[in-house]
């Protein structure tokens, strides 16, 4: 990441983060992420460059890091666009009627691998600010 803030549009879920509170279901008590390969994690390296604690994600879902350096969140996607501070983005073919059923399928796959439950009851367009 670099200091050039920009907005990101993607498909698929909100995961949240530790700082502003993780929106899957697999959180304990105290709102720590608890899954077998976040336990020995720190809450900031979490997703940092996919480390080995991640498990590999197969196809073209991927996590990404939105919010700031110190309060990282975290979304899991299929289609993400990334929009620089002079770049302006048609957001119509966004909202036509698509259909998202692979998309939706391999979201599926890589929430079962990282073993999460979204609160987010399905895939849906997002958008949020992220430095590139």
């Amino acid at each position: 990441m670099s200091d050039e803030l920009a907005t990101v549009v993607a498909y698929g879920y909100d995961l949240g983060g530790q700082a502003t509170g993780w929106k899957v279901r697999e959180t304990s008590f105290d709102g720590v992420l608890a899954t077998d390969w976040a336990e020995d994690a720190e809450a900031d390296e979490l997703f940092e460059e996919l480390p080995s604690f991640l498990p590999v994600l197969a196809g073209a879902a991927d996590v990404h890091q939105y919010g700031d350096y110190e309060e990282p969140q975290y979304l899991l996607a299929v289609h993400v666009t990334e929009v620089r501070a002079t770049q302006p983005i048609s957001l119509v073919g966004l909202s036509r009627q698509q259909d998202t059923s692979a998309w939706d399928e391999e979201l599926t796959a890589a929430l079962q691998t990282l073993g999460l439950t979204p609160l987010q009851s399905a895939p849906a367009w997002l958008a949020c600010a992220a430095y590139l």
